[in-house]
């Protein structure tokens, strides 16, 4: 098992016993936030994962948060991990029950790229909003980041 794997998989099953809950004005908790709560939704796993893995020497250039279409009125949002040493990404979903890998070749047709590092479909500008939001209530922050 490579490190990015290790890493991954680590957090991925040290759920602190948080619970998976949705809210009804989708809120994107930050780390803090998500921790106080003891849960979130789909988006406020993925934060507090990418923030796990930042904090676990991943670099943030190779998480990506990810948006896919769920149901004709749903979105879900997960966690793209790049491996160079495997040439994966690691999948860090909380509606799946383990961590998996996929190739660029499993993708290039789902998903495209944009500046935030943030793999879109056309019409989810609301997400870029929600998730700059989160951001900046993350810089401001007093305390250090769990």
């Amino acid at each position: 098992m490579g490190d990015v794997e290790f890493k991954c998989r680590a957090n991925f099953d040290d759920d602190r016993g948080f619970k998976y809950f949705k809210d009804s004005a989708d809120y994107w908790r930050t780390p803090n936030e998500f921790e106080r709560d003891g849960g979130g939704d789909c988006e406020d796993w993925a934060i507090w994962w990418r923030q796990r893995l930042i904090d676990d020497g991943i670099p943030e250039e190779d998480i990506y948060m990810t948006w896919v279409p769920w149901t004709p009125k749903e979105s879900h949002i997960f966690l793209l991990v790049r491996d160079d040493e495997s040439e994966n990404f690691w999948v860090m979903n909380i509606l799946s029950y383990d961590i998996c890998a996929v190739t660029i070749n499993d993708m290039v047709d789902l998903y495209g790229h944009t500046g935030e590092r943030w793999q879109m479909f056309q019409g989810a500008t609301t997400s870029i909003d929600k998730w700059n939001d989160c951001k900046l209530r993350m810089a401001n922050e007093t305390g250090p980041t769990p």
